[in-house]
């Protein structure tokens, strides 16, 4: 999930600036999304004016995709969460 939050009620905003400080905060922040995983939004002149995070989804320990489906468990997407278990009732089918 990403979360922004970006307050435009401060002298940086006004006198028709809104929209070109909010691309400024916005290539900014685009930078920071690379390397971390939140922070706080300071406008022009220095003031906070916002916070931003990022809660990168967890992926499969098995495939590598989204494990946050609701259909896995343990670090595992829903399909290799059931293809392990298709496996594991094989095997014991298997055993003498």
């Amino acid at each position: 999930m990403f979360e922004l939050r970006i307050e435009t009620d401060n002298a940086a905003f006004d006198e028709g600036n809104g929209r070109q400080e909010v691309a400024r905060i916005l290539r900014e922040l685009a930078e920071k999304v690379m390397i971390q995983d939140g922070g706080t939004i300071n406008d022009a002149n220095g003031n906070r004016a916002g916070l931003w995070a990022y809660d990168p989804p967890a992926s499969c320990d098995e495939c590598g995709e989204d494990a946050d489906d609701g259909e896995g468990w343990d670090g595992l997407c829903g399909t290799c969460a059931d293809a392990l278990e298709n496996r594991e009732v094989d095997d014991r089918r298997e055993q003498p």
